[in-house]
């Protein structure tokens, strides 16, 4: 019970200070996002359109993809959609330390 009163206090205090234009479909934020989420979805739709293996169809006839196919399908797309974003994040990430580490060496130049 208290984690639910915790939980609802942060979100409370979270949702204070989110700007106006955060939700709104024309609000800068949502234009933002757009923005930097199309390059991302080009890539996972060109992924999705490509044929699938011999080997991923015969894993989609057995199982629970014989009696729910469409289910396996979009969470083909899932994971596809989930891995280009990991690989952006990891990347991000990489450029984050290699900064980090660049602006370190030369703070430590000038204070020799």
């Amino acid at each position: 019970m208290m984690f639910l009163l915790r939980a609802i206090f942060w979100i409370a205090v979270v949702a204070a200070f989110v700007p106006p234009g955060f939700t709104a479909s024309g609000g800068l934020f949502a234009s933002d996002m757009e923005r930097l989420l199309a390059e991302p979805v080009a890539r996972v739709s060109e992924h999705v359109q490509q044929p699938a293996p011999a080997a991923q169809v015969q894993q989609a006839e057995s199982g629970i993809c014989a009696d729910y196919g469409e289910v396996c399908e979009i969470w083909g797309h899932v994971t596809t959609f989930g891995g280009v974003i990991g690989s952006m994040a990891l990347s991000q990430a990489d450029a984050m330390i290699e900064a980090a580490r660049e602006s370190d060496t030369a703070a430590r130049a000038t204070t020799r």
